[in-house]
């Protein structure tokens, strides 16, 4: 179910729902950047105030001066910062983040919290897959913890440090490393 919307009777539906955002991001390099949010928009049928919504998008990024470029002459912050921008240009119910603040400067990461701050502030569910624990720990509302493939924990903040017998004031580096038993190897190895 996405949203309500059951992905194996509706697939189109639902997946109207979900945006996502790569690590590592393969825009169309032969469409400028305007145009690749054109064509996004259009995928998702959204078009209804899309000059809007582009133009904000365009702003925050700083891609405004970009907009007639092709993205081929992207760097690959510009590049991960326009699949960001392509993620926010429809109103997803499902936001989907693989490592999204890599690459892309501070005033980028700044619009990238704050839109998802204002995405989680309409209820859409945001999923973010990150090795930037600090980045999970104030940005996250539950987390999981995977090792290997395997999830080892999941819960709030605060229900992690109680399953790791570890304080409030612990980070979640440090839940981490209990949960996932790395944390006997790191503090033998700061032992005298």
């Amino acid at each position: 179910m996405v949203d309500g919307v059951d992905l194996a009777e509706h697939e189109e539906d639902a997946k109207r729902r979900i945006a996502f955002v790569p690590e590592v991001p393969t825009p169309y390099e032969m469409l400028t950047v305007m145009e690749h949010l054109r064509f996004i928009a259009m995928a998702y049928q959204t078009m209804e105030h899309f000059e809007e919504r582009a133009e904000d998008l365009l702003k925050r990024f700083d891609l405004d001066e970009k907009r007639n470029d092709l993205v081929l002459s992207l760097s690959k912050g510009m590049k991960q910062k326009l699949a960001i921008a392509c993620a926010f240009i429809h109103e997803a119910r499902v936001i989907l983040l693989d490592e999204p603040l890599i690459g892309i400067d501070p005033k980028g990461v700044y619009e990238l919290k704050e839109m998802i701050a204002a995405a989680k502030a309409k209820s859409a569910s945001v999923l973010i897959s990150t090795h930037m624990l600090d980045t999970a720990e104030r940005l996250c509302d539950r987390i999981v913890i995977i090792r290997s493939g395997e999830v080892v924990a999941e819960g709030t903040l605060a229900e992690l440090h109680q399953r790791a017998s570890l304080d409030g004031e612990a980070s979640l580096e440090e839940v981490f490393l209990t949960l996932t038993e790395e944390g006997e190897s790191v503090e033998a190895a700061h032992l005298p």
